[in-house]
């Protein structure tokens, strides 16, 4: 038996020797300490560009802390908090509303008046569903509007950007402005292939096809093997104009593109307009944006899907629209219309309070991490992960929310050949000099660990930041104790 066991130990001596890369668990809290001190120490960075705070969530101890309780940049990490306090106050269950109302009675199949439509900020109202809306109107009956279609837009305010945004985005689709009446995340899809000749223009598609878009196209097919092109968005009146030029080759694929639009009500009222018209409603007015009279009649409610299906969607993929959307309808929902940035802030807070979280010791300038003027804790971080896992009616929302390391999400291909597959659920965030990692990590063998690492260095790569995070993850799962 100890001849066994004495052959066993020299095998295993054997491997750990001769097999680089292949780790065994860490079995001293002592030693892992110093393993990510040592990981520390090896990179370039200052020490004081990073935070890091690890507990475990079985024993309520702390694993590793450093620069705890400094605050940071968090980036997309702040929608943790978003998602958070939208999941509590507003309970997984919650829709967004879409209403449609008529301001006049119907003579047959005539509306002698306006049609309305009201959106309660659904970040997920796409041109299928408004389709079907536009459908249920026609199977009521309506066949002409004498009127205009009108948008009314206040139940959010009219500011299109969170604090701390550029004053001058760009046209990328993370940056599409927020709206109580949006359409397609406030984005359209453009789609660009090579004419069928060198020298002619690209063949260039949008969708949806709306006459709300302006396509200036200034490209040429050529022969050569590199596509040089720009795609820019110029705000024209009540329409968007995209300038598209360069060369495009005569062999390339189709390209997709998505570019955001500048005002979301007067966007989601032409396309709304265009498919009542498809579906054989006569329009004989404009598209405009006003307020619902109060004597209006309701002849449509729609509903979007529940708020922790649109929290997946949000966290997974790090939707920076569908953030700002939810800060929103938190502040209007429970503050009042208008909902306003200020006042889902305010919820915020009011959330982070209850987690003994004092709003002075914080920043929270946006819902979804694109302002950097938002300032967190490894700590706070860590405060919110752990209420939202002893939280049994939102645990499992909230759970099902985060990446699956190496599965899904924003961490889909990281560390997906290692141990760490399945076994991490954390949320991302980066910006220029950021890079931030927080989440859930199952360590060893059935120890639940929350972890928050959160690095703000201009000089260090996105490469060499994520390097260091995988490091330390890769280091708790073989802890055991």
């Amino acid at each position: 038996m100890i001849k066994h066991l004495a052959i066993l130990i020299s095998f295993v001596t054997f491997l750990s020797i001769s097999t680089p890369g292949l780790t065994y668990p860490t079995s001293s809290l002592s030693k892992l300490r110093k393993s990510i001190e040592k990981v520390l120490s090896g990179s370039s960075m200052s020490s004081q560009n990073i935070g890091i705070k690890i507990v475990s969530l079985k024993k309520n101890d702390v694993i590793f802390s450093h620069n705890e309780d400094r605050l940071f940049i968090p980036a997309s990490n702040i929608k943790l908090i978003t998602t958070a306090a939208a999941l509590t106050k507003l309970h997984p269950d919650y829709t967004f509303k879409t209403r449609v109302f008529i301001d006049a009675s119907s003579s047959g199949e005539t509306l002698n008046g306006n049609l309305y439509l009201k959106s309660h900020g659904d970040p997920l109202l796409v041109s299928e569903r408004l389709w079907l809306i536009a459908k249920d109107i026609s199977n009521q009956g309506i066949k002409t509007i004498n009127g205009d279609i009108i948008i009314d837009d206040n139940f959010f305010d009219g500011k299109r950007s969170g604090n701390g945004w550029k004053k001058h985005r760009g046209s990328q689709a993370y940056n599409a402005p927020i709206g109580a009446s949006s359409l397609n995340f406030n984005v359209i899809t453009i789609y660009i292939e090579p004419g069928k000749k060198v020298g002619e223009k690209a063949t260039i598609i949008i969708d949806p096809e709306t006459d709300y878009i302006e396509i200036d196209n200034r490209t040429v097919t050529t022969a050569k093997t590199r596509r040089n092109f720009a795609v820019n968005r110029a705000p024209n009146g009540e329409k968007d104009r995209f300038i598209i030029k360069g060369k495009i080759p005569i062999r390339s694929r189709k390209i997709r593109l998505y570019r955001n639009i500048s005002n979301p009500p007067l966007y989601l009222g032409n396309v709304f307009k265009e498919f009542l018209t498809k579906e054989g409603v006569r329009i004989k007015g404009s598209v405009r944006t006003d307020t619902v009279p109060k004597n209006a009649k309701q002849i449509g409610l729609y509903e979007s899907r529940a708020l922790f299906r649109i929290v997946q969607y949000l966290n997974k993929l790090s939707n920076n629209f569908v953030a700002e959307q939810i800060l929103k309808t938190l502040g209007a929902e429970l503050k009042g219309e208008p909902g306003t940035s200020e006042k889902g802030i305010e919820i915020i807070q009011e959330f982070m309070n209850e987690l003994a979280i004092p709003k002075d010791t914080y920043v929270v300038a946006d819902g979804s991490g694109l302002s950097r003027l938002s300032r967190l804790s490894p700590s706070q971080l860590i405060k919110v992960l752990s209420y939202m896992y002893r939280s049994f009616q939102v645990q499992g929302e909230y759970f099902s929310s985060l990446g699956i390391m190496g599965v899904d999400g924003s961490v889909d291909d990281r560390l997906e050949n290692t141990p760490a597959k399945r076994r991490i659920r954390a949320k991302t965030g980066t910006l220029f000099g950021v890079s931030s990692i927080s989440g859930y990590i199952e360590a060893g063998t059935d120890e639940i660990m929350a972890f928050s690492i959160l690095i703000n260095d201009p000089k260090m790569s996105l490469r060499s930041s994520k390097k260091i995070q995988n490091k330390i993850l890769l280091l708790l799962l073989n802890f055991y104790r």
